[in-house]
């Protein structure tokens, strides 16, 4: 019932639509008509947050390197400016582990336990593909 390459691009991603992370859960959890209108719901909600953390990741980054450029680096705002770093991954992850959360709460029968196999993999899923260069 899976696509052929499922496993493989939803543990490595894949650059065809149809067979990205949102396709690929579909299929693993063999979601009728109506889980799968719900499911794009939680996807779109997903990516806007996902999007504003980012956004917000960023400029605090951006910020937070100016501070390499002063003659005397302002401690201060450098222990604020990482707590906000700090404090929007943690937010982040709570956006993460929630929606994760809330496919589960999508699944009915048999679709439980093909939720777990999918919370197993989570881990490698989601873990860098590759090592910063």
């Amino acid at each position: 019932m899976f696509l052929q390459n499922s496993h493989h691009d939803l543990m490595h991603g894949s650059k065809d639509k149809e067979q990205g992370p949102k396709y690929i859960i579909i299929a693993r959890m063999h979601f009728n008509q109506t889980q799968k209108l719900k499911y794009d719901d939680l996807v779109e909600e997903h990516r806007r947050g996902s999007r504003e953390l980012h956004e917000e990741s960023k400029a605090l980054h951006d910020e937070l390197f100016v501070l390499l450029k002063e003659r005397e680096i302002d401690v201060a705002k450098k222990k604020t400016l990482i707590a906000q770093i700090a404090e929007n991954q943690a937010k982040m992850e709570r956006l993460n582990f929630d929606h994760f959360h809330d496919i589960k709460s999508l699944c009915k029968g048999v679709q439980l336990k093909y939720y777990d196999e999918l919370v197993d993999d989570l881990g490698r899923l989601f873990s860098p593909k590759h090592p910063p260069k």
